[in-house]
């Protein structure tokens, strides 16, 4: 491991506890903050403990409110509960048109000590893994064909969002990831 940690907060070891499963994060893929709702979203690799079942993790947790220009804090709160459920709904309508991993579980607690802002909530959401790599990582290596194909997959599952009034919050190819053998292009993280 390197000295330098690219992370604001560094998730991987933390251990959690839901419906009386332990789990720990393996490994941070991706860190973003959303200034509108004064959180930071991450997404990693987790396993069971006791089982070793991995899976994906989506974690969005509240920063201090003080750092950020929230004028009426009630409407905030109710704002970042109601993004939640619209993600984790996102989830099962991309897994239904066979373009996200399956939604395991969405669940929310206060974070507590030792997190970083120990009075803010922090929401979960738990999908399977889906085989892949992370397309911004590979990008240059992609073959003309499998651009083409990710293109295709990515216009498809744009135009589906479309319809029910859903968009990406911005263009970065880090959440999506690519099977290539399989052809197949999987949303991964709908932070991005």
């Amino acid at each position: 491991m390197c000295a330098y940690d690219p992370w604001d907060y560094n998730w991987e070891g933390n251990r959690f506890r839901h419906k009386g499963v332990q789990y720990v994060i393996e490994e941070q893929l991706t860190e973003e903050e959303n200034v509108e709702l004064a959180q930071r979203h991450v997404l990693t690799l987790a396993h069971e403990i006791e089982s070793g079942r991995q899976f994906m993790l989506k974690l969005s947790y509240d920063l201090d409110p003080e750092e950020f220009d929230i004028e009426d804090e009630d409407e905030h709160e109710e704002m970042v509960c109601d993004y939640s459920g619209f993600e984790a709904d996102l989830v099962n309508f991309l897994h239904g048109i066979g373009h996200e991993p399956k939604l395991l579980d969405a669940y929310g607690y206060l974070q507590g000590e030792n997190h970083p802002y120990e009075s803010g909530a922090i929401y979960f959401i738990a999908m399977e893994c889906v085989p892949g790599e992370n397309v911004d990582e590979i990008r240059d290596e992609l073959t003309k064909e499998e651009l083409q194909s990710i293109r295709r997959q990515l216009a498809y599952i744009l135009n589906e969002m479309a319809k029910i009034n859903r968009c990406f919050a911005n263009e970065d190819p880090a959440c999506l990831r690519y099977d290539r053998r399989a052809d197949k292009l999987y949303v991964v993280d709908l932070t991005h």
